[in-house]
C-alpha cells in the first residue's frame, strides 16, 4: 500500500499528453504540403514517413532527449529521408518540419482523465511536477496542452544532458518541489524509464498501462499499476 503522497511527479508523453493525436495531425500537415511535389498516394507517403522515423529515431533519438539535437532538426531528418524514400527533392523537408511542428502545438491535448487528476492534486494542495524526456520543446506543448504545472517544477532531460532513467533528473524534480522522496509518487508509462528511474531514486512508480500490456517478469516492478489517471483520483480522494 502506498503511503499518501506529498508529491506527485508526471511523466509527460503517453501519461499526461496523448502524443498519437498530435503526430497524427504534423504528419498529416506535412503531407498536404508534400503532395504538391510528390507524385504518389497518401498511404504510400504515410509508409516511408513510418520507415523513416524508425530509421532516424533509432540512430538520433538519444541525441534529442540529451539536448544534442533540436526538435525541428530532427523532424527535418526525419522528412528529407522520407523525401529520399518516396524520390522527391528532400529540400522541401525544412518546410515539412515547420508545419509538422506547427500542426502538433496546435493539436496538443492531454488525456480525457488528466485534467480531473490534477484538478484533484491542486484541491488537495498536492505539488505537482513533471519529468520528461526529450527536447526543449517539450515546454512548448505543456503550454500548448494548458497543463498547468510551474516552469520550475518542469523537468525536461535536453536542458539537463541526462534522460531517465537516469535517477538524477528525480533529484532535480525533488529539489524543485522541496519534498521528502520517501512520500513522492512518480507516474508514467514507460517501465523502462519512468519505473526504473523512479525506482533508482527511491521514488514510489506508479505504471500507467494505458493498453493492457504485460509487465516483464524480469524487468522493472512498479510499487502500482493503473489503466487510467482516474485510479489515481480515487486513491487521492480516499
Amino acid at each position: 500500500m502506498l503511503p499518501t503522497p506529498s508529491a506527485v511527479l508526471l511523466d509527460l508523453d503517453e501519461t499526461l499528453l496523448d502524443t498519437q493525436v498530435g503526430l497524427d495531425a504534423g504528419i498529416s500537415a506535412a503531407w498536404l504540403l508534400a503532395r504538391e511535389s510528390f507524385n504518389g498516394d497518401e498511404e504510400r507517403w504515410r509508409s516511408a514517413n513510418q520507415t523513416a522515423a524508425n530509421r532516424i529515431w533509432s540512430t538520433r533519438g538519444q541525441d534529442w532527449v540529451l539536448g544534442r539535437v533540436q526538435d525541428a532538426d530532427l523532424t527535418a531528418m526525419i522528412y528529407a529521408d522520407t523525401l529520399s524514400l518516396v524520390g522527391a527533392p528532400t529540400t522541401l523537408a525544412p518546410a515539412l518540419a515547420s508545419v509538422h511542428g506547427a500542426a502538433v502545438l496546435a493539436a496538443a491535448r492531454c488525456y480525457g482523465d488528466a485534467p480531473a487528476l490534477l484538478a484533484a492534486l491542486s484541491d488537495r494542495q498536492v505539488p505537482v511536477g513533471i519529468v520528461t524526456n526529450g527536447a526543449v520543446s517539450q515546454r512548448d506543448l505543456v503550454t500548448a496542452a494548458a497543463i498547468d504545472v510551474p516552469p520550475h517544477q518542469v523537468v525536461v532531460s535536453a536542458e539537463h544532458g541526462r534522460a531517465k532513467p537516469d535517477p538524477a533528473l528525480f533529484d532535480i524534480a525533488c529539489a524543485a518541489l522541496r519534498v521528502d522522496r520517501t512520500r513522492l509518487w512518480h507516474v508514467g508509462d514507460s517501465l523502462s524509464t519512468d519505473v526504473a528511474g523512479a525506482r533508482a531514486a527511491g521514488v514510489s512508480a506508479v505504471w500507467i498501462d494505458r493498453r493492457g500490456r504485460s509487465a516483464a517478469p524480469d524487468g522493472p516492478t512498479p510499487d502500482l499499476t493503473i489503466s487510467t489517471l482516474d485510479e489515481l483520483v480515487e486513491r487521492i480522494g480516499n
